[in-house]
Parts: C-alpha cells; structure tokens; sequence
C-alpha cells in the first residue's frame, strides 16, 4: 500500500487496524478448529491403492536408480516407462479394484500413461537431435 497522502499517525492507525484484524482471525480460526474437533476428516485407506502395489513400483524406482548410477540409463528409462504405463493399463482394465489408486480411473490412468509416453519420448528425442 502507498503511504503518500497518508500522516504517520494515519498509516500508524492503519496498521493497528490490520493487526487487530488478524488478531480476529486467529481468534476465529481458533475458536472453529476447537468447535470443530469432533468432525474428524474423513480419510479411506480402503479406497486406497493397496500397500503391496505401492511397495513394488517403490522396489523398481530403486532398481532404477541403482541401474541408472552404474550407467544403464536407458535400461532404467525404459524399466520406469513400461512400469508408468503398464500401470496405468491396470488401472483402466481393473478401474475400482485396481491395487494402484490415487484418484479417479481417468486421471490415474492419463497420468500413467502420459508419464510413460513421455519420457520415452523425450529421452530417445534427445538421440534423434544429438
């Protein structure tokens, strides 16, 4: 905010007002978030991926990783791309009972396979222009 018509006592009271303001707030957000203890946010595990899905594609980023620092880059590119698409195929095919959930069918399944697609795109592109 510019201060240029204002007084110092004007721009003094004015930031009085914006503390007391925020002091409101606070106190609002206070008195709710206490109110409001007994309305536990709802959080479905159930309606998650399962734990050993999530366990596995973990196993094969490290494997990645491991495969990509001794210098077999393109095994590890290829490893993650089919894991990202083969993914996102199990969930289009299996769509609610799928071990692999994050949000809905459509946008797991588009980020699986564009995730893949992509980065076998841009990694072979880089020999095409090189």
């Amino acid at each position: 905010m510019y201060y240029t018509s204002m007084t110092i006592s004007q721009k003094n009271q004015d930031s009085e007002l914006k503390f007391d303001h925020k002091d409101e707030l606070m106190h609002d957000a206070n008195s709710n978030a206490n109110s409001n203890s007994s309305n536990h946010i709802y959080v479905s595990e159930v309606k998650e991926g399962k734990p050993y899905a999530q366990w596995i594609v973990a196993i094969i980023v490290c494997v990645c990783a491991v495969l990509a620092f001794i210098g077999k880059i393109m095994a590890a590119t290829v490893i993650i791309s089919a894991t990202a698409i083969i993914l996102g195929i199990i969930r289009l095919i299996f769509s609610q009972r799928s071990p692999w959930k994050v949000r809905s069918v459509a946008f797991d399944s588009f980020l699986s396979i564009a995730l893949g697609l992509g980065l076998l795109i841009t990694y072979f592109s880089i020999f095409v222009f090189m």
